[in-house]
């Protein structure tokens, strides 16, 4: 896509075995605008694959996913990897995200690898992967913001190693803020439903790497080891 989707409703089948596979775009290089997928995205044998957009190097504002996601690496219920200072807004996730179990790294329930800012999301779905799994995203970089995201009581994250409920891990500022007044707010940022994993795990990100920065989370999460003890 290199132009503008707006007001667009997906429930297809989309299958693929190349890079970058999307329920709605494949590869977005403009805008993407109010738009719903339903259905399934099957990437098994593809990275870079997302709910509604494979790989974002434009804007995406409203989108609703709701088709089941399955990829290699880099998966996410919306977007599959954002690159560095694209945008995200008004973003839901409904349904199963799932990576390679044995081998596949960043799984998120919105996005898979974000380098970019994303605002105003939400997770309900089932997260699972093996390396870098997030309710929200598996790896949020160095620079790239998570602004005012819910993981709602019935998402679930699972995963072997840097496991978080919203960042599998985080190099970049995770944050809740009142867009009117510009202040602070815990109110806004919430994460709860369970998490599940063996090393590096942790409510809000499994790993906070150096130059993280995490603040004005509301944390409310059951956590696990693999052994079933909390």
């Amino acid at each position: 896509n290199e132009g503008e989707i707006n007001n667009s409703y997906s429930n297809s089948a989309v299958t693929g075995t190349a890079n970058g596979l999307g329920g709605v775009v494949g590869v977005n290089n403009g805008k993407v605008n109010l738009v719903d997928s339903l259905g399934v995205t099957n990437g098994a044998n593809s990275s870079q694959v997302g709910g509604i957009i494979g790989v974002n190097n434009g804007t995406m504002n409203s989108g609703y996913n709701e088709s089941i996601v399955n990829g290699q690496s880099n998966v996410g219920g919306i977007i599959g990897v954002n690159n560095e200072g694209k945008e995200v807004t008004n973003v839901v996730n409904a349904t199963r995200v799932t990576g390679d179990e044995t081998n596949g790294k960043y799984v998120g329930g919105l996005i898979g690898s974000n380098s970019g800012k994303v605002a105003n999301g939400r997770n309900n779905g089932e997260i699972t992967g093996n390396q870098y799994v997030g309710g929200l995203v598996g790896s949020n970089e160095a620079d790239s913001t998570l602004t005012n995201l819910v993981n709602d009581s019935s998402a679930s994250i699972t995963g072997e190693m840097y496991v978080g409920g919203i960042a599998g891990s985080n190099a970049g500022t995770i944050t809740a803020m009142n867009e009117d007044t510009e202040e602070g707010s815990d109110t806004l940022l919430i994460n709860r439903g369970t998490i599940t994993g063996q090393q590096y795990v942790g409510g809000v990100a499994g790993v906070n790497e150096a130059g993280g920065r995490i603040e004005n989370t509301n944390n409310d999460v059951e956590l696990f080891v693999k052994d079933g003890t909390k």
